[in-house]
């Protein structure tokens, strides 16, 4: 139990060169193909009937809606299902069917991607 006032923590903004590299064009394009590896990596694990959730802190569609068509295209034993549990998110459709996408001015979150993918064989 917590007793007493929280300390306050002041942000400061990240360093000028973590910015770049967090904006680097070069580490930007390389991010989907790491993306389908994690993915494929954490379905290998699955039983039939398991299922992960695939989540992204990203707008673009290379990196969400991409990755995910690219594995469903090679992995016949993968289905997307609903993500039951947000169902009453302030959240909109992705582009694939049962894929969710916060914004973060409706949401307020940070920009999200939301897929459930469950092994059926």
């Amino acid at each position: 139990r917590i007793r007493g006032p929280l300390p306050r923590r002041r942000e400061e903004p990240p360093p000028l060169a973590v910015r770049r590299r967090f904006l680097d064009p070069e580490r930007l394009a390389s991010l989907p193909l790491l993306q389908g590896r994690l993915l494929r990596a954490g379905f290998r694990l699955l039983r039939p009937g398991g299922a992960l959730v695939y989540c992204t802190c990203s707008f673009a569609r290379a990196q969400n809606e991409d990755v995910v068509s690219a594995f469903l295209g090679d992995e016949p034993a993968a289905r997307l299902v609903e993500v039951e549990c947000l169902a009453d998110a302030p959240a909109t459709p992705g582009s694939l069917p049962l894929t969710l996408r916060f914004d973060p001015r409706r949401s307020r979150t940070s920009a999200l991607f939301v897929a459930k993918l469950e092994r059926v064989s």
